[in-house]
């Protein structure tokens, strides 16, 4: 076997240990670190590996976007790797890139996250040496290499494949096995952070194991949606929140409106507005215009409304002034919530919703070309469980509020219009939640 024969062989080992993320569902991001110079074909090749890994799924069908054209290398046989990693900030990428099975996305581990599922390829981390373990032993029993293999990891992850074809002759041990549950469950929450910890990989498990047989494809399925789009960290809501706040009139004021402690004050604090911020009470007393508040998600419309009138007669009087009018910045709402404040004549057509995200009552994951589920049945058999389980959670409403069916999950709480299953606890049966909601 000639040595790219046999490095293409090592990458095509080391990407089915690490990709947990089959049947792929559009493109992936490979965030790579790890000390020293590590060589820059050793990560072209991984990526490539990847997009083979996952070819026999959906095809190679690739489109590139044409701000991107300068950061893409193509691959031969189908498939495109775009590197980001020298760009500080990740440039907007429209739905059909990221939507393309066959797309490596390359970032390193310190950019942000996209919003697609994550493969880390981290050689100072504990899980991606022992990946890299497999994948060697895996090689040495293919190429039947009898000589001392001990140091062959270490060495390649400070020096790359190369090195290690330099430094010992390649030309059995432990057979390899297939990706594990525990491996699946380390890697989709590898990047979950919730109210400051990070949640571990067992917590993961417990929650797939709660499940009966039936329904466990369909946990897994779930798990891979939240890695790549329904999870978000406090920081990416404050962006989203952030954009939509710098279209607006530069003399409308930022008020708050929720009481201390919830989490308009942690988002306005990521947000860099602190400062520009007033209270809501002082705003109705003296600032004549456009208020502006935020909020993280808006569901049935309720917690806003008691919000906004919780002060009383005062904010009838101000809304009655011609030119006062309220603006609530939302990262996610839904078309029923934004409809009750919106109509609600208290607020005199003065008081609308701008939201980054806008969700029918019917657009939840079990929605028809959600494609989230690998196929009807699975999902089918996952909503029986959600079904039975949710309503002792969350009584008449199994799927969440208005029977949403979310699963939207941020670094710091969950909103009811997620599944119960995924926030909720009961005794009988027994559940315990994977992001307990506050």
């Amino acid at each position: 076997m000639k040595p790219l024969e046999a490095g293409r062989k090592f990458y095509l080992l080391l990407a089915h240990e690490i990709d947990v993320y089959l049947p792929r569902r559009g493109a992936i991001e490979l965030a790579v670190g790890g000390p020293g110079d590590f060589p820059e074909e050793d990560i072209i090749l991984l990526a490539e590996a990847l997009i083979v890994n996952g070819s026999t799924q959906a095809g190679l069908l690739t489109t590139t976007q044409e701000s991107l054209k300068s950061l893409t290398h193509k691959v031969s046989g189908g498939g495109q790797i775009i590197d980001l990693r020298e760009d500080d900030d990740i440039p907007e990428i429209d739905d059909t890139t990221m939507s393309t099975n066959g797309t490596i996305f390359l970032r390193r581990t310190s950019q942000s996250r996209m919003k697609c599922n994550t493969i880390f390829f981290d050689r100072a981390d504990g899980k991606t040496f022992e990946a890299i373990t497999m994948a060697f032993v895996n090689l040495i029993k293919d190429l039947e290499y009898n000589s001392q293999a001990i140091e062959l990891p270490l060495r390649f992850t400070l020096h790359g494949f190369n090195a290690v074809l330099r430094e010992f002759s390649l030309i059995g041990s432990e057979e390899g096995a297939n990706i594990s549950l525990e491996r699946f469950a380390a890697a989709v929450s590898a990047d979950w952070t919730y109210i400051g910890a990070q949640v571990s990989s067992d917590k993961v498990l417990n929650w797939i194991n709660q499940f009966p047989a039936h329904g466990r494809d369909g946990a897994l399925d779930v798990l891979k949606y939240l890695n790549a789009e329904g999870y978000y960290s406090t920081r990416e809501i404050a962006d989203t929140l952030l954009k939509l706040l710098k279209r607006q009139s530069s003399t409308a004021q930022l008020v708050a409106i929720q009481r201390p402690g919830k989490s308009e004050g942690m988002l306005i604090y990521e947000m860099r507005m602190a400062d520009r911020v007033v209270d809501f009470d002082t705003a109705l007393k003296g600032v004549s215009g456009q208020l502006i508040s935020v909020d993280d998600v808006i569901g049935s419309g309720d917690t806003m409304l008691d919000c906004i009138f919780r002060p009383g007669p005062v904010v009838d009087k101000w809304l009655e002034e011609d030119g006062n009018s309220i603006l609530v910045i939302a990262a996610f709402a839904s078309s029923d919530g934004i409809a009750k404040i919106e109509s609600d004549p208290r607020c005199k057509g003065k008081v609308k919703v701008l939201a980054g995200t806008v969700m029918e009552l019917g657009e939840g994951i079990f929605a028809d070309g959600a494609d989230i589920f690998r196929n009807e049945g699975v999902k089918d058999q996952f909503k029986s469980v959600c079904l039975s389980v949710g309503d002792h959670i969350f009584g008449g409403a199994p799927l969440g509020w208005g029977d949403c069916g979310w699963a939207v999950v941020t670094g710091y709480n969950v909103p009811d219009c997620t599944l119960p299953i995924i926030w909720g606890d009961c005794e009988q049966p027994t559940w315990k939640s994977l992001f307990a909601r506050r």
